[in-house]
């Protein structure tokens, strides 16, 4: 659905016909967004590896089971998903955009405010060690 060229990376304009082709509706500035947020190399593109953080569960055992998978070999991209794999596909995309788009605005709330991220840090960072554990 995303990567049909097989490059192993996705542009902004393949991920918005990924996200249209699931029922996704979302503007642009939302994929600008999202594109930023898990670009790792800050290039405009999401790899795979950003894919993967992105979607694989964090949990090893699940993980695990989902990286172990055989890969679907149908050439025909409409029909990889059952309808009940497809469905939990849109919700977790769904689920991203809603969370990302909140988060920066947030974000965006905090930087007008008087907030200082250093004091944030260290309040947070109790024992002084310059790590949140």
């Amino acid at each position: 659905i995303f990567d049909v060229q097989g490059k192993g990376c996705l542009s902004i304009s393949e991920l918005e016909s990924g996200i249209q082709e699931l029922g996704i509706v979302l503007n642009l500035s939302d994929l600008h967004l999202c594109i930023r947020q898990f670009d790792k190399r800050s290039d405009g593109k999401i790899r795979y590896s950003d894919f993967c953080d992105t979607v694989t569960p964090k949990q090893a055992e699940y993980c695990n089971l989902l990286n172990n998978r055989t890969p679907n070999e149908t050439s025909m991209k409409k029909y990889a998903f059952c309808s009940e794999t497809r469905a939990q596909l849109v919700r977790l995309f769904q689920l991203i955009f809603k969370v990302e788009k909140a988060s920066e605005d947030l974000r965006y709330r905090l930087s007008s405010a008087k907030f200082n991220i250093h004091q944030a840090f260290e309040m947070i960072d109790r024992n002084q060690t310059g790590w949140i554990t």
